[in-house]
């Protein structure tokens, strides 16, 4: 299991990727976690904690995966799994709205750079309505790490229960021309 807050662990995950696979042509950062909360009433480990798996995650994927598609000189892509809270003007919970859009600049950034340097690698950014997906899982497993005084290692992502949202529920952005389009 990887901890994608942690660079060290993805860095390894990397490895274990180019031995097993020889190579990375897609990458696709989808852990996330959601928790309830405003500005104030979030103390700083849930910050902290929201932002290690939303944006670190994001940032330690891409800063460990990226040198490595570029090297290999072969068409490639990065998918940054964000959510309509990153592209609304308000979400309830302020950690997770804050750290889903700073996922959509991330990709836009990107995007712009790697098409000024002319790479074989694209990037997109989805933005997924509400979905059915493990929130218990994510509310226990914030409540252990928070309360907790060891360093458990977690594979810390929401997964889809059952089946993905309908077509309708999601929102794709295709950072080529920054217009919407519903599948």
């Amino acid at each position: 299991m990887t901890d994608v807050s942690s660079a060290e662990q993805v860095e390894a995950l990397a490895r274990k990727t180019i031995d097993a696979f020889g190579g990375v042509h897609l990458l696709c950062n989808n852990a996330g976690v959601a928790a309830d909360g405003t500005i104030c009433e979030c103390s700083l480990a849930h910050w902290e904690w929201v932002i290690g798996v939303n944006l670190w995650g994001v940032l330690n994927g891409i800063r460990t995966f990226l040198p490595i598609m570029l090297s290999q000189d072969t068409e490639g892509h990065i998918v940054n799994t964000a959510s309509t809270a990153g592209i609304l003007p308000y979400h309830p919970a302020a950690s997770y709205h804050v750290t889903k859009h700073a996922v959509v600049a991330l990709s836009e950034n990107l995007y712009r750079s790697l098409g000024e340097r002319g790479a074989k690698i694209k990037t997109s950014v989805l933005c997924p309505g509400f979905v059915k997906m493990g929130t218990l899982y994510t509310r226990h497993t914030r409540n252990v790490l928070l309360n907790s005084t060891s360093n458990p290692v977690f594979l810390i992502c929401t997964c889809f229960r059952g089946r993905i949202s309908p077509p309708s529920q999601l929102l794709f952005i295709p950072l080529a021309r920054f217009s919407f389009l519903l599948p």
